[in-house]
C-alpha cells in the first residue's frame, strides 16, 4: 500500500509520461541527504533546503510562441474561401484559428470583421455583435465602419436592444454619408432597416407591462444562503467532530432536490490538454475563441474572460510550454495558478497570519470567508504523514513553480544582483509548497455536462476539463453511498440533496469509488491510496454489493399499494427522463425518494438507489438548462 500511496502521491505531480520532471527529482533524491531533509519543520525550510542544494540541477527558461502575421492571414483567406462557398463550420473554424495567431494591428481586425459576417449569417446575433464591437476595438479602417455599425444594429434589432440599434443605424447612416454617398442601395436598406426598428420600438412597448406581469408570477427555487457560510444554504451548518474532523451537518430536515452549495472557486484552471477547446478562465466549451493579446497556445469564450485571466496569464503567457514540458499535472498548474490569480503585495498580505489548525474554522467578523488565502492554507494537507521522499518531490516542484514565477518578473526581482531566492521569494515557496499539499486532497475535477438536443438521459455525458478548490466544499466528507449530488456551471460548484437528510445527519459527497460502482475492496484501495483514510460509511461497514446485485425489499414487508404505488410513480419518471422532462421528473422523483425513505427507513434497498441515480441525471440535465 505504501507504494501504491507513492506513485498516487506522485501523479498529482506530474501526469504526463513525457515529462521530465520526475525523473530529475528521483536523480536528485539519491544526491541529497534526505535524513538531513526530514529535520526541516516547515514548508519554507523544506524549499530553502532544496534551493541551497538543488538550485542549479532545476532548469527554467521563457518558452513562446509568439504570433505569426502570415499564417494568421493564411487561415483568414481559407476562411473567406470557405465561406464563399458555404461551408460555415470550416469558415468559423479557418477564422478562429485565423484569430489566435494574428498579431494586433488592422489584420486582426478584418478577422473579426470576417468572422461577424459569417456569425451574422449563422444567426448568432449576440456572438456576431461581440465581435463586430471587438473588430472596432482592434482598429478596423475608418473608412469602412459604417459596415460594422450596419452589422450592429441589425444585431440589436433582433436582440431587442432597440436604443442600441437606433445608435449603431445613426452612425451608420453618418459614416455611409461620409465615405459611401452614392450608394443607393445602401440608403435604402439602412433606411429600412430605420423603419423596422421604429416599429419593433413601438411594438416593444406596448408588450413591456405583460412580459413584466408574467415574470411576477414566475416562481423560481431561491437559495437561501447561511449568514455564517455564505456559500451553503440556511439548514446547513459546518463543524468539527472528534472522528472524522471538520463536517457538513444538516441543522433542519433537507427534502430531496434542495441545492445546499453554490460555490466559486477560490481558484481554478483548465486542464493542459484542453487548451484548444475550452476557454482558459471559465472552462465552457469554445464556439468563438477570443484569443491571448500576446501569446497562441489559449484562448477565451468572450473578452470578459480574457480580461479577468490577465492578472494571472501576464505571467503564465510565457512560461506555459515550459510547463507543459516538464510533464507537470494540471493540479500543480493550480498550485501556481493560486499565487499568480494575486499581485506579491495582496499574497503576502492574505499570508501574514496564515497557521494550519486541521479542526479550526476560521471566521473573519463572525463569517467564513472562503475566498481568503488564510482558509485555503488551513484545509488538510496530510503533512503528518508524508514521508521523506513524497515530501523531497513536492519541494522540488515548489523550488521549479519558484524560479518560474522569478523569471517572469512575478517578483519584481533583479535576477542578476539576485541569482538565489531572496527571503520573501523563499517564503512563497513554501506557499507554493503547501498548495500542492492541500491541493492533493481538495481539488476538485470540474466537469462540463453535454446532453445532445433531442436524446434521453441516457446520452447525458461529462468530460473532465479543469480543476478548482473550493474553500467551503472542501468540508464535505466522503460517503461511498453519499447523500448529495454535484454539478458545474462552467467553474460554480452547485451541490444538490439526493435524498432526505434529518437534522443532525452529516451531509456527505462522493470522492470518485462509489458503491454503486466499484466493489468495497477496490474502493478501500483507491481511498487509502489517493486520500489516505478507511472509509466507515454504511456502504463500507455493511460490505454492500454493488447495486445491481443488490436485492429489492421483500414484497412481504410491504402492502400491495405501497408496492404499486412504488413501482407505478418511479416508472413514471423514468418515462418522463426519455423525452426528456426534466423538471418534472424531478418533482416526482423527490416524492418518490422521500417516500420510499420512510419505507425502508436505514435499510439499503436497490429501487432507492435507482431513484438517487435519476434524480442526479436530472438536475444535472436541468441545471443546464437553467444556467
Amino acid at each position: 500500500m505504501e507504494s501504491y500511496r507513492l506513485a498516487c502521491s506522485r501523479a498529482t505531480l506530474q501526469n504526463q509520461k513525457e515529462g521530465c520532471f520526475l525523473e530529475l527529482a528521483q536523480s536528485l533524491a539519491q544526491k541529497v541527504d534526505l535524513v538531513e531533509f526530514s529535520k526541516c519543520s516547515s514548508d519554507k525550510e523544506r524549499v530553502k533546503f532544496c534551493v541551497e542544494n538543488c538550485w542549479d540541477s532545476i532548469g527554467a527558461e521563457l518558452i513562446f510562441k509568439g504570433k505569426d502575421n502570415e499564417e494568421g492571414n493564411r487561415r483568414r483567406m481559407e476562411g473567406n474561401e470557405a465561406f464563399e462557398k458555404g461551408n460555415l463550420p470550416l469558415a468559423l473554424l479557418c477564422y478562429s484559428q485565423s484569430l489566435i495567431r494574428t498579431p494586433k494591428g488592422e489584420g486582426l481586425s478584418l478577422v473579426y470583421a470576417n468572422r461577424s459576417a459569417l456569425l451574422f449569417k449563422m444567426k448568432e446575433w449576440k456572438l456576431a455583435l461581440s465581435d463586430a464591437e471587438m473588430s472596432l476595438s482592434a482598429g478596423y479602417p475608418q473608412e469602412k465602419r459604417y459596415k460594422i455599425y450596419d452589422r450592429m444594429a441589425s444585431c440589436n434589432l433582433q436582440l431587442k436592444q432597440f436604443p442600441k440599434a437606433k445608435i449603431c443605424l445613426n452612425l451608420a447612416e453618418d459614416g455611409a454619408l461620409k465615405c459611401n454617398p452614392k450608394d443607393v442601395k445602401l440608403e435604402r436598406r439602412l433606411q429600412k432597416l430605420k423603419e423596422t426598428i421604429q416599429l419593433s420600438v413601438e411594438l416593444g412597448n406596448n408588450l413591456s407591462s405583460m412580459t413584466a406581469q408574467s415574470q411576477c408570477n414566475s416562481k423560481e427555487d431561491i437559495f437561501h444562503p447561511n449568514t455564517v457560510f455564505p456559500a451553503v444554504a440556511s439548514k446547513v451548518d459546518i463543524k468539527s467532530t472528534e472522528n472524522e474532523g471538520r463536517g457538513v451537518f444538516a441543522t433542519e430536515a433537507i427534502q430531496p432536490g434542495e441545492k445546499i452549495f453554490i460555490e466559486l472557486p477560490y481558484a481554478s484552471c483548465l486542464l493542459l490538454e484542453r487548451s484548444g477547446t475550452h476557454c482558459h478562465h471559465c472552462t465552457k466549451k469554445l464556439m468563438v475563441p477570443v484569443p491571448c493579446e500576446t501569446c497562441a497556445h489559449v484562448a477565451f469564450c468572450s473578452s470578459s474572460c480574457c480580461a479577468k485571466a490577465k492578472v494571472y496569464h501576464q505571467y503564465e503567457c510565457r512560461i506555459l510550454l515550459l510547463l507543459i514540458g516538464s510533464g507537470m499535472s494540471s493540479l500543480s498548474l493550480l498550485a501556481l495558478r493560486i499565487v499568480t490569480q494575486m499581485p506579491i503585495e495582496t499574497l503576502l498580505s492574505d499570508s501574514k497570519h496564515v497557521c494550519i489548525e486541521p479542526n479550526k474554522i476560521q471566521l473573519l467578523n463572525g463569517q467564513y470567508r472562503g475566498d481568503i488565502y488564510s482558509c485555503i492554507h488551513n484545509l488538510v494537507g496530510g503533512e503528518n504523514e508524508r514521508g521523506p521522499v513524497d515530501f523531497f518531490e513536492r519541494s522540488l516542484m515548489a523550488v521549479f513553480l519558484l524560479k518560474c514565477l522569478r523569471i517572469v518578473g512575478y517578483f519584481g526581482t533583479n535576477l542578476f544582483k539576485n541569482p538565489k531566492p531572496t527571503d520573501v521569494e523563499l517564503h512563497v515557496g513554501g506557499l507554493l509548497l503547501r498548495n500542492l499539499q492541500i491541493l492533493q486532497f481538495n481539488a476538485y475535477e470540474i466537469h462540463e455536462t453535454i446532453l445532445p438536443n433531442g436524446n434521453g438521459l441516457e446520452k447525458l455525458s461529462s468530460n473532465h476539463v479543469g480543476l478548482g478548490v473550493y474553500g467551503t466544499a472542501s468540508f464535505l466528507n466522503h460517503s461511498c453511498s453519499p447523500n448529495v449530488t454535484r454539478y458545474f456551471h462552467g467553474t460554480t460548484l452547485h451541490v444538490v440533496s439526493t435524498q432526505t437528510i434529518h437534522l443532525g445527519q452529516q451531509i456527505t459527497d462522493n470522492y470518485g469509488p462509489i458503491f454503486t460502482k466499484m466493489c468495497l475492496n477496490d474502493r478501500k484501495i483507491k481511498l487509502e491510496g489517493r486520500y489516505w483514510f478507511q472509509c466507515s460509511c454504511v456502504a463500507c461497514s455493511n460490505d454492500v454489493r454493488i447495486w445491481c446485485l443488490l436485492k429489492d425489499i421483500p414484497e412481504t414487508d410491504l402492502s400491495d399499494r405501497q408496492l404499486q404505488y412504488r413501482s407505478n410513480t418511479l416508472d413514471e419518471a423514468l418515462k418522463l427522463m426519455e423525452i426528456p422532462e426534466c423538471e418534472n421528473a424531478i418533482k416526482i422523483l423527490k416524492i418518490y425518494l422521500e417516500n420510499t425513505q420512510q419505507l425502508i427507513e436505514d435499510k439499503l434497498n436497490k429501487n432507492f438507489f435507482l431513484g438517487q441515480e435519476a434524480i442526479k441525471l436530472c438536475i444535472t440535465a436541468s441545471g443546464l438548462k437553467t444556467k
